[in-house]
């Protein structure tokens, strides 16, 4: 019988980033369908969570702040979007 409590596993553990990230990806998949275009840079946020994955020693601490100030505004902008949506009855 093996004890699988000290078997190694590849179970990735969520994260402040990672779940900000995941947050980004769901308002993106509810705006595509509703036709709501992009309103946050695609590319700086890819940046920066390459950034983060990359970052295994330095200041990984300092990531999920940075990644906040970017999420709090695109929030902002994602409510005021789907509050202009048209309910359909």
């Amino acid at each position: 019988m093996i004890d699988s409590t000290v078997l190694e596993s590849d179970i990735i553990y969520p994260n402040d980033v990672r779940l900000i990230y995941k947050a980004y990806e769901k308002m993106s998949a509810f705006a595509r369908p509703h036709g709501i275009p992009l309103w946050y840079d695609d590319k700086v946020l890819r940046r920066l969570r390459q950034e983060f994955g990359l970052d295994k020693k330095g200041s990984r601490a300092e990531h999920p702040a940075v990644f906040n100030e970017q999420f709090i505004p695109a929030l902002k902008i994602f409510q005021v979007k789907v509050g202009s949506l048209k309910v359909s009855n």
